[in-house]
């Protein structure tokens, strides 16, 4: 199952949901898969010593492909909701650039249930967001309903610690950044994010 995963077999395939239904059910109390071993020269199953390395190695094996195969909770609407809030910036940077502190320090960004509202000094932006934890990068798609961003998706990526949200945009839309850091010559914008506690 774990090599099967690894050159795309997913949980949603017949013979994998058998392999799944079959570990499930023949999962031992201990959480181990006990096997019988043959290995003695006169035929009959080996001592608990020489079972003890083939149930351990048999017993991570399974627990290797259930990990990457069987379906987890619904890690997007985990992190939705651990995001909603208000959120000031700390630190920001565009183009490889510092960000001037006044303009930062008038930036506040509320999120709530799947909507965003960005203001910077009285200018209002507002639109819906999108998240995908599922890769290495978590990805965010920023799509504006309402002021200079309506119309636009503005691609980035987030990472989340604690109280702290760290967001790399590329302003153009035209591609996802790839790393947290901004380029000159560049729409890049990179801004960590503190919640505003009450």
């Amino acid at each position: 199952m774990y090599v099967l995963s690894l050159v795309g077999y997913t949980a949603e395939r017949p013979e994998i949901k058998r392999a799944i239904d079959f570990l499930v059910a023949t999962q031992a109390a201990d959480g181990s898969w006990p096997m019988i071993s043959r290995s003695t020269p006169n035929g009959e199953p080996g001592s608990s010593k020489l079972l003890t390395p083939i149930v351990c190695s048999a017993s991570s094996w399974a627990v290797l492909g259930l990990a990457r195969l069987v379906p987890k909770g619904n890690d997007s609407q985990d992190d939705a909701k651990s995001m909603n809030g208000t959120w000031l910036p700390s630190a920001a940077e565009l183009a490889g650039a510092e960000f001037p502190d006044e303009v930062r320090k008038s930036i506040k960004l509320i999120i709530n249930d799947g909507t965003y509202t960005v203001t910077v000094g009285t200018n209002l932006d507002r639109g819906t967001v999108k998240l995908d934890p599922s890769k290495k990068l978590k990805e965010l798609d920023i799509m504006g309903t309402e002021g200079p961003n309506k119309g636009k998706t503005i691609l980035a990526i987030f990472e989340k610690t604690g109280d702290t949200l760290k967001i790399c945009y590329d302003l153009s839309g035209k591609a996802r950044p790839t790393e947290f850091k901004t380029e000159k010559g560049t729409l890049q914008f990179l801004v960590t994010y503190e919640r505003q506690t009450p």
